[in-house]
């Protein structure tokens, strides 16, 4: 948990800026080489902060939908800016990416606007695997 909350202070500070997120949840194991999780969530957007196995990721979802699906940072990335993506770990570049494009990523996860965020998120998921996997 130390290693994830660190990469939070030193990059994602703002996420408590104008009170807009709050911490919802979380979950500490040492088992199968550790894994820790802090899940925060705006009225509309939730992220979850994960460190498994030495690696973080974090994952967007809606906050107001019932059973959502999640979707980690490079596929959000891809959403916004039309990238293609060479990994889904979380680093400075993608906390600066939420940074500068909250406002525009907190509506896309509105319950309004998930029905036409969701078909894209899952096609970019897609596109990737294939990428992938072949």
């Amino acid at each position: 948990m130390r290693e994830l909350l660190k990469f939070i202070v030193a990059h994602m500070g703002f996420l408590w800026d104008d009170a807009r997120f709050r911490i919802v949840g979380s979950d500490l194991s040492d088992h199968n080489g550790g894994y820790a999780s802090l899940v925060i969530e705006s009225d509309q957007l939730r992220l979850t902060f994960t460190r498994e196995r030495g690696e973080l990721l974090l994952y967007f979802e809606p906050a107001q939908v019932m059973r959502p699906e999640s979707f980690t940072v490079d596929i959000v990335r891809a959403f916004f800016l039309g990238s293609r993506e060479t990994s889904s770990l979380l680093d400075a570049s993608y906390a600066s990416f939420v940074e500068s494009h909250l406002a525009e990523i907190e509506p896309s996860f509105s319950k309004v606007q998930w029905p036409t965020t969701l078909p894209v998120l899952k096609k970019l998921e897609q596109e990737r695997s294939k990428r992938t996997f072949g």
